[in-house]
Order: C-alpha cells, then sequence, then structure tokens
C-alpha cells in the first residue's frame, strides 16, 4: 500500500482520495487490489504504466514524493512511473540531492552521476555528441549497471526543446533521474547552478540514501572493460577505486573515472568535511569554460584521504601512483579501447605500457595492458 503520500499534490481531490482509501485498507474494508483501481481512477491514470509526458513544469520540483505501490510522479515531466524498487528511508528530503522521483526510490541507491550544461546546440555539444551520450549510456545501464540509477545533473531552461526529449526518457526508463540543478531539495543548495557544472555529478557523495556512486562522463560510453574493473573493486574491501587508462591520465582522480562506497559513517563524514573546506576553495566556482577545476576539487579535497582506502587499475601511470594493480582484462585492439575515450572522436590507444603496470601474471602476454 502506500508508502509515502505528498505533502502539496496538485488536486485536493486526489490527495482526499489517497486518505481515504488509505483509513479503509487499514480498516480492512478495502482489498490492495481494490484500493490501487480506485487511487489510479482518481488520478486519471494506471498505476502500473507511465502516463502520457505533459509540459515540463519546474513549478512542481520542489514538491514532495507521492508514490502507490512503488508509482510515482516524475515532478518536472509530469508523468507517472514504476519504480522497480523501493526502500524506507530515514532520511529528510532536503538532505538529499537529486529530486523528488530519486527521493521516492528510499535507501540503498546505487548511482551513476553525470552532468549536462551548456548550449545545446553548440560546436562543442555536437561535436561530443554530449545528447546522445545520454541516450546510449543509459540504454547501456541495464546491461553494464544492473539495479543502478542514471543521475544527470543539468541546468536546461523551460524553453529548450531538448527538455521534452530528456521528460520522455525519464518517463520512459525507470532508471533515469532527473536533478535539475536550480531545483534540488536542499544539499549542497537548493539552488547549486553556480558551482562548477563538472562537480554536479559528485554530488551524491553528500546524499544519505546513496550506497554506491561512480563517476563519468557522457561522451564515453560504458564497457566491458570498466566493468570488470568495477567489480573487481566492489568484490574488494576498499571504499574507493580510481582508472587511469592512457598515458595522458596523469592525474591523481580522473573525473571521469573513480567510485566510491558509502556505506561507512567515516567515508561519509569525510566527504561533509571535504565539500565544506572545498566551497571556500575558487575550484568549487571555476567559470564554465575552465576545463579541470572538477579534478582540481578531487585532489585538493578527496584525494589526500580516499588514496588511503582505495584500489587503483593502471595501465600506464603505475609508477607515479604507487600501490596501483593492471586492469583485469587484456586491452582490445579497437575503437574506444581505453577508459574515458571520447566515442565521438573514435579514439584508441595501442600503446605497450610499462612492465610494471601489466597486470600480476599477465606481464609478458598482456604487453598493452
Amino acid at each position: 500500500m502506500p508508502v509515502l503520500i505528498k505533502k502539496n499534490v496538485s488536486s485536493t481531490n486526489v490527495y482526499c482520495v489517497a486518505i481515504v482509501i488509505l483509513l479503509l485498507y487499514h480498516l480492512g474494508f478495502l482489498s490492495p487490489l481494490t484500493a490501487n483501481l480506485i487511487q489510479s481512477e482518481a488520478n486519471g491514470r494506471a498505476s502500473t504504466h507511465c502516463s502520457k509526458v505533459a509540459t515540463p513544469d519546474f513549478a512542481s520540483l520542489s514538491d514532495e514524493p507521492v508514490f502507490v505501490n512503488q508509482s510515482t510522479r516524475v515532478p518536472l515531466c509530469q508523468c507517472q512511473i514504476q519504480l522497480p524498487q523501493v526502500y524506507s528511508t530515514h532520511s529528510s528530503f532536503e538532505d538529499t540531492t537529486c529530486s523528488a522521483t530519486a527521493f521516492a526510490r528510499g535507501d540503498h541507491q546505487r548511482v551513476v552521476g553525470f552532468s549536462f550544461y551548456g548550449d545545446s546546440r553548440s560546436p562543442k555539444h555536437k561535436s561530443k555528441q554530449y545528447y546522445q551520450g545520454i541516450i546510449d549510456n543509459l540504454g547501456l545501464m541495464n546491461k553494464f549497471y544492473p539495479g543502478w540509477i542514471m543521475r544527470l545533473y543539468f541546468d536546461l531552461n523551460l524553453g529548450d526543446d531538448l527538455l521534452g526529449s530528456l521528460c520522455e526518457l525519464s518517463c520512459q526508463n525507470a532508471n533515469l533521474d532527473l536533478c535539475h540543478i536550480q531545483h534540488l531539495p536542499g544539499t549542497p543548495l537548493p539552488n547549486a547552478s553556480r558551482i562548477f557544472p563538472m562537480n554536479w555529478r559528485f554530488f551524491p557523495t553528500l546524499d544519505p540514501q546513496v550506497d554506491l556512486f561512480v563517476s563519468r562522463d557522457l561522451d564515453s560510453r560504458f564497457s566491458d572493460r570498466e566493468q570488470s574493473a568495477v567489480q573487481e573493486w566492489l568484490n574488494s574491501k576498499w571504499a574507493f577505486h580510481m582508472m587511469r587508462d592512457h598515458p595522458a591520465h596523469v592525474v591523481s582522480i580522473l573525473g571521469s573515472g573513480w567510485g566510491v562506497k558509502l556505506t561507512s559513517t567515516e567515508i561519509r563524514s569525510q566527504w561533509k568535511s571535504a565539500w565544506m573546506i572545498g566551497k571556500n576553495s575558487p575550484i568549487m566556482w571555476a567559470t564554465r569554460g575552465m576545463t579541470g577545476p572538477d579534478q582540481g576539487f578531487l585532489k585538493r579535497f578527496v584525494w589526500p584521504w580516499a588514496k588511503k582506502d582505495s584500489i587503483q587499475h593502471d595501465s600506464y601511470t603505475c609508477q607515479v601512483f604507487p600501490g596501483t594493480l593492471g586492469f583485469p582484462t587484456p586491452r582490445k585492439n579497437e575503437p574506444d579501447n581505453f577508459i574515458a575515450s571520447v566515442v565521438a572522436q573514435n579514439m584508441s590507444i595501442w600503446k605497450i605500457c610499462p612492465y610494471q603496470c601489466r597486470r600480476e601474471g599477465h606481464r609478458l602476454d598482456w604487453i598493452y595492458c
């Protein structure tokens, strides 16, 4: 039966019906099936299907969630989706970092974070195919991250043509949560648009409902190589995961190649401190046209303590970052054969890697790591 009832529903009648149904159900006068049928009729849509996508509405983004038997409304898009799994929560809506829909999922979420910002009609957007990256990676979620949620932090204006397209994706895919950066629940800010955009995707590290988080780029795609490395991390005792898979990846934490387990109180506390200290740095508020402030934030405020509790896969810079491991799979001689490659540029690498960086047990045959 209903788990959450929204405080401010668009129709008072629907809200009253929900209250009556709750009372009748708990008094034993209604079966679950009958209750659901009545509620579906009151909502004007079947509870087991996505409703027609309406015009996006920013005003509804401040609403807390309502769902009946795991069916919840997507506030921005004015549609209803069926959540595959819902957990109870002890968190306050204001303490979370995405949306009412994300909050309705409850605790123990596993999240892949992305940032999407800027002019979608610009040459850069078109050349990097960022929007296509939303579609493609969403389509790959069930294969590479089954049971995980794709969170998209974005700042499209209400009049942007892509907003309707995003709503269609969200209303048709229960594993996509849209997080409008100007209308967050309250953490780290209700309006975080001034924070450097590539840092938005890191917000789930502050979310009490998120247990596992990985950060990725929209111009790249999930891969078997990535999945194998991530799985080795998940099976390990280490909280953090870092991947460096190209000679140019001479950075402590690649913005699109890391993850963290947030199941430890100590790790959560460290993240809160990192954000609190980091907000006083110009790195946090860098202008949008800059490149690298997100990795600067990670290097200065996360790396010093994260490296002590991490598993790191490194193909070429293992001598710069001691204690790393070779990737658990051999590199394939094909396009996009390294982590964080830009798909639209058809990038690949086929360069012999240092002997020390090769996987133990394969140092003579996996010469390309």
